[in-house]
């Protein structure tokens, strides 16, 4: 049970900083989309920019015309699966902590 719990506050803490150190980028005349990392932590999960010149200092960490590898998993991360991720381990660790009083 220990390990569940390990593994699911590292799992959670992951799914936090994705949500908020990365973003999905697209370009408004081109199929081309992937993720970007920021500097500063941010909310929003899409940006559409006109050149890559828009994209500033951000680190490109992956890129594909149309969609790319791991795009639907990205998306239900960034889109709330992150906050249900950290509610389960909540949950697991009160259980946990629960089981070990008695």
């Amino acid at each position: 049970m220990k390990a569940l719990s390990l593994g699911l506050v590292v799992v959670s803490l992951l799914a936090v900083l994705i949500k908020l150190f990365t973003y999905e980028y697209f370009f408004a005349d081109d199929p081309t989309c992937g993720v970007a990392l920021r500097a500063l932590p941010g909310l929003d999960n899409r940006r559409q920019f006109q050149s890559d010149a828009d994209l500033g200092g951000d680190v490109i960490l992956v890129s594909d015309e149309n969609d790319f590898p791991g795009g639907g998993a990205y998306r239900f991360i960034v889109s709330g699966g992150w906050l249900g991720l950290v509610v389960l381990t909540g949950g697991v660790l009160v259980a946990t902590r629960r089981r070990s009083a008695r």
